[in-house]
């Protein structure tokens, strides 16, 4: 306990902000603006998604996967130019969006690709765990999914 409020009486340590540079061995080069000034170029400009969350190469071909919040993944080409977006997996009955919840994650397993490996792991918050918190947390009265709007 002692030692968490140090900082308070003596400081954090850092006097003034540092390059990050040197703490990256000097591999990444410094941001440069492209046409419309800014440090980054749009890409995949023909898709759209609903609140994207995550997404990660398929490690065994030119694909990538992408996480939306409301649990439905999809995969595209990795081609700038491409215009259609397929669906992998559909969790939206199963995932419950409240708060900070919902679909929060995915990744492959380290070994995908190889016989016996081909997992695919997801993280999500689940609406039946949802609706228990709710009931716990409202004083008591009936709530159904017709009401629990009114309720907040």
């Amino acid at each position: 306990m002692l030692l968490s409020a140090t900082p308070f009486f003596i400081g954090s340590g850092l006097d003034a902000p540092e390059p990050l540079g040197r703490y990256l061995n000097f591999n990444f080069p410094a941001a440069v603006p492209n046409s419309n000034g800014l440090p980054y170029a749009p890409v995949y400009t023909n898709l759209t998604f609903d609140s994207p969350l995550t997404f990660n190469e398929l490690p065994t071909s030119a694909k990538i996967v992408v996480g939306q919040r409301d649990g439905k993944i999809y995969w595209f080409d990795k081609d700038p130019e491409v215009s259609q977006k397929n669906m992998l997996l559909d969790l939206s009955n199963k995932v419950g969006v409240v708060w900070d919840g919902g679909f929060l994650g995915f990744t492959f397993h380290p070994q995908f690709g190889t016989a016996g490996n081909n997992y695919f792991y997801t993280y999500y918050t689940q609406k039946i765990v949802t609706e228990i918190i709710i009931l716990i947390c409202i004083p008591p009265k009936v709530v159904t999914a017709r009401n629990i709007g009114v309720i907040f």
